[in-house]
């Protein structure tokens, strides 16, 4: 028995009826919804500073606007990218905290060590100096929480540095504590440590 019989079968009786062929046109398109992002993520909202949200920029795709956000599992997932035992953020600071930055490395080894030892030894200053005021919902409308972006950045730049998982958790707690952008309170903590900020 040939198995290709019914197709041999088939190509001689299209080639051998002299009938006319009907041609079925496909169905017309359907109109679609627009698509939207995700529940939960908002698209990329650049402002006229360049200033990113960098919790909603990873290697160019759209995540999450939270810096850690529920697991289905209860676990909080961490910002930046992990890589080893190590967590890899990016910040983007100005060209001077860079160079302070920079400059405060070789003593410390890694940028991420420099990077902690400037958020550590500013931690009181900054919980002292930023802690936002509280405010209170006004009838039906929420609390007022002010912006996280900052409204002029001078050479600003991105900066990858590796911390450890707790530290990259501690990091995220602290901004979220003084509602600010971890690029922004990276930027305080060095500034301060290394820098121009009080010797207190």
């Amino acid at each position: 028995m040939d198995p290709l019989e019914s197709v041999a079968r088939y190509r001689k009786s299209q080639t051998g009826s002299g009938g006319r062929a009907l041609t079925i046109a496909p169905p017309p398109p359907m109109p679609g919804a627009p698509t939207a992002a995700p529940a939960g993520v908002d698209l990329v909202d650049l402002d006229d500073t360049g200033e990113l949200d960098l919790a909603a920029l990873q290697n160019g795709a759209v995540v999450e606007q939270t810096a850690a956000v529920e697991s289905p599992a209860g676990e909080r997932r961490l910002r930046g990218n992990t890589r080893g035992r190590k967590q890899l953020l990016y910040v983007y600071l100005p060209g001077p905290t860079i160079e302070r930055l920079d400059a405060a490395r070789p003593a410390h080894g890694t940028l991420g060590q420099a990077v902690m030892a400037a958020l550590r030894g500013s931690y009181e200053w900054l919980v002292e100096h930023h802690t936002p005021q509280p405010v209170e919902a006004v009838g039906p409308f929420p609390a007022v929480r002010g912006p996280k972006r900052r409204q002029g950045i001078e050479e600003g730049r991105l900066k990858p540095f590796y911390v450890d998982p707790e530290e990259a958790k501690g990091i995220d707690t602290l901004a979220e504590q003084l509602e600010m952008s971890a690029s922004e309170l990276v930027t305080l903590a060095l500034d301060h440590f290394y820098g121009e900020g009080d010797p207190a």
